[in-house]
């Protein structure tokens, strides 16, 4: 009778720890770039992961005043 336990509870936790990973985040194009022909939707997608990055990655341009989460003390707030 342990023994059907004990094989109960690791067949459990093996998987629960296969569920456990987190999805990957990813930005997603709109509904009129996605409506564009795929010659015309590659260069615009390539454009926003240059110009914005990934959720990961994020680039942000150096005329902005944005330093991924600390605060600019020029910005009113």
């Amino acid at each position: 009778m342990k023994v059907g336990v004990s094989y109960s509870v690791l067949l459990l936790v093996v998987l629960g720890a296969i569920g456990c990973s987190a999805p990957e985040a990813k930005f997603v194009t709109s509904e009129k770039t996605n409506a564009l022909i795929k010659d015309a939707q590659r260069p615009v997608e390539k454009a926003l992961v240059e110009n914005f990055g990934t959720p990961h990655k994020l680039v942000a341009w150096e005329k902005l005043p944005i330093d991924f989460g600390k605060v600019d003390e020029k910005t009113p707030g």
